[in-house]
């Protein structure tokens, strides 16, 4: 029941840059207008994004783009 766009990016580090990237795209279930950083994938969304230093997120692995 999980969108594509949140399918692809869920469980992955991206940069601040990445994220605001991710605005101008459309998919189903955007909200218009919303800013993506808090509401995510759009109507009904249950991810959230969690803000870790540079230095965890480095430790994670693999930062990810899609855009």
């Amino acid at each position: 029941n999980t969108r594509p766009f949140c399918k692809l990016r869920v469980q992955n580090v991206y940069t601040r840059e990445e994220v605001k990237k991710w605005q101008r795209l459309e998919w189903v279930g955007k909200i218009p207008g919303a800013d993506v950083k808090e509401v995510c994938g759009g109507y009904n969304c249950r991810h959230h994004l969690s803000w870790v230093s540079a230095p965890i997120a480095e430790s994670l692995g693999r930062i990810n783009q899609y855009n």
